[in-house]
């Protein structure tokens, strides 16, 4: 079956972007580019995925692989650091929260 054009790919296949996470649960995404501001971000255990919600509805996948380390961090987590660099600098933050789906 072909795929959807509709579907929106996951974020880390349009832009370049990671994300890093301590045992205390400060949690950043780092991206390159402008995106579009999200509502929260939220944290599939089961699926070990994270996904931006927006205030449509929709959400998007990042795309991003968690391991159990990573997924452990996050569920500590509260809120995650949007911060966006352009060459090699950081010139963007915000704050999002972070919504574990358990």
């Amino acid at each position: 079956m072909p795929e959807d054009p509709t579907a929106a790919r996951p974020l880390s296949q349009e832009i370049r972007c990671g994300i890093l996470s301590n045992a205390a649960g400060k949690v950043m995404f780092l991206h390159e580019g402008p995106i579009s501001t999200p509502l929260w971000a939220e944290l599939d255990t089961q699926a070990g995925e994270i996904a931006f919600v927006y205030d449509d509805g929709t959400s998007r996948a990042l795309g991003l692989h968690l391991d159990r380390d990573m997924i452990g961090n996050l569920r500590c987590g509260e809120e995650l650091l949007l911060a966006r660099m352009q060459n090699g600098k950081f010139v963007e933050f915000q704050r999002i929260p972070l919504h574990t789906l358990l």
